[in-house]
């Protein structure tokens, strides 16, 4: 089983879309703060992760940026999940757009090698 992180500062789109990857068959450890999200990833590497990109701690491309420094491995299967595509994202990363619904997830997924 395929394990995903989910950092997402939008407790209940985490929770929706966490529910959704579950469906996919993923397992998914979800994440509203970025602290507890950073210490998880010291002790456990997932198969993918997802980054909301605005947040207000720090937005998804200072996470991204934070793992390609870490963790560099792990930054070519780390997405991200927005609803307002702008700059912010790296041109290298791929991203879904919301509202996400089991489709695009799927579909999305079934792209990523």
């Amino acid at each position: 089983m395929k394990r995903i992180f989910y950092l997402d500062d939008d407790e209940l789109a985490g929770f929706t879309i966490a529910k959704m990857l579950e469906k996919l068959g993923f397992q998914v450890k979800n994440f509203s703060r970025f602290e507890d999200f950073e210490e998880k990833l010291k002790e456990e590497k997932p198969d993918y992760i997802l980054l909301d990109l605005i947040m207000p701690e720090k937005n998804g491309r200072e996470v991204y940026e934070y793992i390609k420094r870490n963790y560099s491995e792990l930054s070519k299967r780390t997405f991200f999940i927005t609803g307002s595509p702008n700059s912010l994202i790296p041109h290298e990363v791929p991203y879904l757009e919301k509202p996400v619904t089991l489709e695009k997830l799927k579909d999305f997924f079934n792209r990523i090698p």
